[in-house]
């Protein structure tokens, strides 16, 4: 799927979503909205709203990027007080063969590999 905004064609999902979140800004919120049957005109108490939410979503990201190690500890603690048996990798290759090897042992998948990157882009994080 695609949207046509200001003579750019921007990527959509299945579900209507930007494919790139970079994409966004007031007017394609509002192509967006026109292209939903569901959903009237966007008036600027909606987009007062949309501004706020897309604000707080980046403090979010920011203060989760930052504070990236201390959570995922803060994860692994959590889940083994529930029982839950954490199993840590360097890489997503590395991930993948924990969970071979405790699948081919147990006969069954791990319950929680972890694989934090140091290099946030191989993440598919590029913008911090």
């Amino acid at each position: 799927m695609a949207l046509e905004v200001n003579g750019k064609t921007l990527e959509l999902d299945g579900n209507g979503n930007l494919v790139n979140p970079n994409d966004w800004d007031e007017d394609v919120a509002k192509a967006l909205a026109a292209a939903d049957d569901t959903m009237s005109e966007l008036t600027q108490e909606h987009m007062d709203v949309l501004n706020y939410l897309r604000d707080q979503a980046a403090k979010v990201r920011t203060y989760s990027l930052a504070n990236l190690p201390d959570l995922l500890e803060q994860l692994e603690q959590t889940l083994q007080a529930n029982g839950i048996q954490v199993h840590w990798a360097e890489n997503g290759a590395e991930a993948n063969q924990i969970g071979a090897v405790v699948e081919f042992l147990t006969g069954e998948l791990p319950d929680v590999v972890l694989a934090p990157s140091t290099h946030l882009g191989s993440a598919g994080i590029t913008d911090v």
